[in-house]
């Protein structure tokens, strides 16, 4: 069992499921009810480039873990598994496996459909997420926005795929606008998980000169950065809960209470960090506001 629990730890398995619940529920509360079922890609299709997605975003966290070993060493990361549990050879034949399939599926499947973006679309995000590993996450702007942009993109990419061809129906801009608060709510939230994990890890990216925000800006500015980014994410939504649900009392209780106020926590918290527990706790408020706003999925008819 441990040696089971060991890849799944290095796929980030619970990343997996929690992306492929988004992309169920997008689908079926949000793309069906708007657009029916017979407007859209066929489920095997979904099926097809939903499992090409996590195939090549597996692949990121694998060749990532790899290339973060020796600063994971430094800052005494206890969950280390490539060196230890995982040998790096087989790190490497893993990322390359899961890679290949991801692109041959994804491509197949984006033909099938005549689709030229989609194929463009795996090419490039599988050659980022490599050179993102490799090189841009000594560059402090790129390494810390474009994790976040890729993994939003990953989310809401069959979902704008699916409306493309609908473009004439009626519910096109509701659709989008909801989407669009959804990928900001999304981007902000994981992009203050890359920030929050860069002060964690402060030790190791100074003695690597990886210039990561904290670095570069200072802790204080680093962390009045973030403030500016949870007031932002509340008026989104506020934004989406009195455009879309105006008369539902309880998603507004639910807003208020479950997103609004756990956002106004981390804000607080960051501001009285001062080491790893400190920012572990933030980390995982974080991830749980993220599920919260993913599960407000369910107040769309």
């Amino acid at each position: 069992m441990k040696y089971i629990h060991n890849y799944l730890r290095l796929f980030r398995y619970k990343n997996l499921i929690f992306l492929i619940t988004i992309q169920y529920l997008l689908r079926y509360k949000i793309i069906i009810p708007n657009f029916g079922i017979e407007n859209i890609i066929s489920l095997l299709n979904f099926n097809l480039i939903l499992f090409s997605i996590l195939l090549i975003i597996t692949a990121g966290y694998v060749i990532n873990n790899y290339f973060d070993i020796n600063i994971d060493l430094i800052n005494n990361d206890k969950k280390i598994i490539v060196g230890r549990d995982i040998s790096r050879r087989t790190t490497l034949f893993i990322h390359a496996i899961f890679t290949l399939l991801g692109l041959i599926i994804g491509i197949i499947t984006s033909n099938s459909l005549n689709s030229v973006y989609f194929t463009f679309y795996f090419l490039f995000t599988s050659y980022i997420l490599w050179t993102f590993s490799l090189r841009l996450k000594r560059n402090y702007i790129i390494s810390c926005f474009i994790f976040p942009f890729i993994y939003s993109g990953f989310i809401f990419s069959i979902s704008f795929f699916e409306i493309k061809n609908n473009h004439l129906n009626p519910q096109i801009f509701r659709t989008i606008s909801i989407l669009f608060v959804y990928i900001m709510f999304g981007f902000i939230l994981t992009l203050i998980h890359e920030i929050v994990k860069d002060f964690r890890g402060l030790k190791g990216d100074k003695l690597h000169n990886i210039k990561t925000l904290p670095i570069i800006w200072g802790i204080n500015k680093t962390k009045e950065f973030i403030k500016w980014l949870t007031i932002f994410l509340c008026f989104c939504i506020i934004f989406i809960t009195t455009y879309i649900f105006e008369n539902n009392i309880y998603a507004i209780l639910y807003s208020i209470f479950l997103l609004i106020l756990p956002i106004s926590m981390v804000n607080l918290l960051i501001y009285k960090a001062s080491n790893s527990n400190d920012y572990d706790r933030i980390l995982n408020l974080n991830n749980l506001i993220i599920v919260i706003g993913v599960l407000s999925l369910f107040f769309f008819n």
